[in-house]
């Protein structure tokens, strides 16, 4: 079986074992209490950590929105 055939195979293998899953919940929480590090002014997103200077200007902008009602500062936001 060649590399293709195997990764298909694997890929069958994974959804039917996600389709034959029973999920429960057993606890909800808030992010607060079980995200290590994580204060009342983080800003979570949807791509891995990134430092401030590597984000591109649309991305600065809305975390900028997102703090926007946190801070008390009359200038653009920087870290």
């Amino acid at each position: 079986m060649n590399l293709p055939e195997r990764i298909h195979e694997a890929n069958l293998n994974a959804l039917d074992a996600m389709r034959q899953a029973n999920p429960v919940w057993v606890d909800v929480r808030p992010a607060l209490e079980v995200l290590p590090g994580m204060s009342k002014n983080t800003v979570l997103h949807a791509g891995p950590p990134i430092a401030w200077e590597d984000m591109c200007g649309p991305q600065k902008m809305g975390v900028q929105q997102a703090l926007k009602g946190w801070s008390t500062m009359k200038r653009p936001l920087r870290q």
